[in-house]
């Protein structure tokens, strides 16, 4: 039987030779959209699509932890560049497009006189969990709102989007797939959204 003695610096050599393994920078990418039954017409304005809300660093997006106390070690980034944000808004573009809208920014702090959508990004976090070693499990969750805004900064339509996964992986972690479904079926959902009759109507408004 290994003493105390040996079993604690064993096990913090292992966590070291795992962890040294697994993903600390991740893409923010995208899958092929699908695009709705029945397309939206028009030109759609808009703003900031992902401001950030979170009190998390920009680029940070998660940590590797160990052991059952969840303790973090190894912080996941956003590949840079883009970052997590301007991926985002990239990808949130795609969406309306794919939705069928054309689009035009407003820059910061032009009056117009027509809805304008913005989005906040409440949530974006990807953690790896190692104490079933050599089984990883991999998890996490975007959480983010879409806002429509009348001339006068009315709040037209709102809708709040999330997706939440957690998988179990041989070994070593790889969050990318993990963030690029999660991401994918967060656009997929924002298509249906903007295609929906109450976001038609609140559009239509002005």
């Amino acid at each position: 039987m290994l003493s105390s003695k040996i079993k604690v610096p064993l096990a913090i050599c292992l966590a070291g030779i795992i962890l040294a393994g697994c993903q600390k920078v991740v893409p923010i990418e995208l899958k092929e959209l699908t695009p709705p039954q029945r397309k939206a017409r028009g030109t759609l304005l808009i703003g900031d699509l992902a401001r950030s809300v979170r009190t998390e660093p920009p680029d940070l997006i998660g940590y590797h932890t160990f052991s059952i106390f969840g303790i973090r070690t190894v912080p996941i980034k956003a590949e840079m560049p883009p970052g997590m944000q301007d991926a985002m808004i990239s990808h949130i573009k795609k969406a309306l497009r794919t939705a069928g809208y054309n689009i035009k920014i407003v820059p910061p702090g032009d009056k117009v006189n027509y809805p304008v959508l913005r989005g906040e990004i409440r949530q974006f976090w990807y953690s790896s969990y190692w104490w079933f070693w050599p089984v990883t499990f991999v998890g996490g969750s975007i959480k983010m709102d879409l806002i429509l805004e009348g001339p006068d900064g009315e709040e037209l339509w709102r809708e709040g989007f999330m997706e939440k996964k957690l998988r179990a992986l041989p070994s070593y972690a790889k969050v990318d797939f993990l963030v690029k479904d999660s991401v994918t079926e967060l656009c997929n959902r924002i298509i249906k959204a903007i295609t929906t009759e109450r976001f038609v109507q609140a559009f239509d408004k002005y």
